[in-house]
């Protein structure tokens, strides 16, 4: 881990927290009964040891790590690191979080200021450091265990010159009456595949939703942020020309709109919204490209002349889906449970054009789905797990099996 960039994952912190960090993350990257010398992590990290030597004992003295003497003695990991929040960590190395306050705040000044008991700035000054210090509680240990997105190095197809970035910053959204996303984040890269699981009801499709910008959700506060600009104002169309892309869950039946007609109109518009003179795309060179798509998803060629997923079967609609992505080419692809309702081989056919069009495209890519399955043919960089309206937990392929395994509740 790049001790360079903990401090830009939550908070300007401060190098003894930075320090504490990075020991945590070495030690909890060990076996549980592997013990490890703090003399060797300092040396092959070039850091201070005396000074790594004064965070071991705050830690120690918190209980996060354990010590053994003797020739075979060192340091380990003493707590899962679900358990360890960065609240936690801050305060056993900094003393407690006290972010913001007021100037008067001293015992000997307090008596200076006359608007003390009714002082709307300490009032607000109390609810932001209420709000960080939760937030600083719901990210822990396990969050810096996985490689993080800006340190990871994705290497992207020659022709993509330009990486898209959808950022979301502590989102919180939903319906007029009902709030649904709280505190969300989640950042996604050209080229890297994120996998987000979740109970039913977790918020989930909502966050596809307001992402894509559906009229009905409406974002209370935090921003989203597709390579640097905030979008959150945007109609659906203007998402959709920047590049976003949402393969729906359940796809409507749009009678009299033929597929084929329907693909070559949108692939134009987007080829309008480009800057600079690019051509259009006419209907005999478009049926072509339309043809080669269908070949490649295994469906028949008189797709072309029928309804836009009238009559469609699940799997077909699914296969529908992959084929409106393959065309228009986003640069952020939004799947939401394509793998539901495909039998085995739809499932790898389906899979296997997810990957052939992110490793010819660089497209970020999202994957929501209930099931590890589709990991066998598609290896996330990422697995992340919401719950109540967040991400609680984030990890590699191995946290999907786990989920399969012994379910949310654990």
């Amino acid at each position: 881990m790049n001790r360079s960039n903990l401090h830009k994952r939550a908070l300007q912190l401060s190098q003894k927290v930075d320090y504490g960090l990075f020991l945590l993350t070495a030690l909890a990257k060990k076996s549980p009964a592997e013990t490890n010398s703090l003399k060797k992590i300092a040396e092959s990290e070039k850091m201070s040891f005396f000074f790594l030597q004064k965070i071991a004992r705050d830690l120690l003295k918190a209980g996060m790590i354990s010590a053994e003497r003797g020739k075979e003695g060192g340091y380990r990991i003493a707590k899962n690191p679900r358990d360890i929040s960065l609240k936690q960590i801050i305060e056993a190395l900094e003393g407690p979080v006290a972010v913001m306050s007021c100037l008067m705040e001293g015992k000997k000044l307090k008596m200076l200021c006359e608007r003390i008991h009714g002082c709307r700035i300490r009032l607000r000054l109390s609810e932001i450091n209420t709000e960080i210090e939760s937030t600083l509680q719901g990210i822990n240990l396990e969050y810096f265990l996985t490689e993080r997105l800006e340190e990871k190095n994705t290497a992207l197809p020659k022709k993509i010159k330009k990486p898209y970035i959808l950022k979301i910053e502590n989102l919180h959204a939903g319906l007029a009456e009902k709030n649904i996303l709280r505190r969300m984040n989640l950042t996604i890269k050209s080229g890297e595949i994120h996998a987000l699981m979740g109970p039913n009801g977790s918020g989930k499709s909502t966050l596809c939703s307001v992402i894509m910008g559906h009229p009905a959700y409406h974002i209370q506060k935090g921003s989203l942020l597709l390579n640097g600009k905030n979008i959150k104002n945007l109609p659906v169309n203007e998402r959709a020309n920047r590049g976003i892309f949402l393969g729906f869950q359940s796809p409507s039946e749009i009678s009299g709109v033929r597929m084929e007609n329907f693909l070559r109109l949108a692939k134009n518009t987007g080829i309008k919204s480009l800057k600079g003179k690019t051509r259009l795309c006419g209907p005999r060179e478009f049926h072509e490209f339309f043809e080669k798509h269908l070949s490649d998803l295994k469906m028949p060629q008189t797709f072309s002349e029928r309804d836009l997923n009238e009559g469609f079967s699940g799997g077909e609609k699914k296969r529908g889906e992959i084929l409106q992505m393959a065309i228009l080419e986003p640069k952020i692809v939004l799947l939401d449970e394509i793998d539901s309702g495909l039998d085995i081989d739809g499932l790898r056919i389906v899979a296997e054009n997810i990957k052939k069009f992110q490793r010819e495209t660089g497209a970020g890519i999202l994957i929501i789905t209930h099931y590890q399955r589709i990991f066998e043919y598609i290896e996330p960089d990422f697995v992340h797990v919401m719950k109540d309206g967040r991400i609680i937990r984030s990890g590699g392929r191995d946290l999907a099996r786990e989920l399969e395994k012994s379910g949310y509740e654990q």
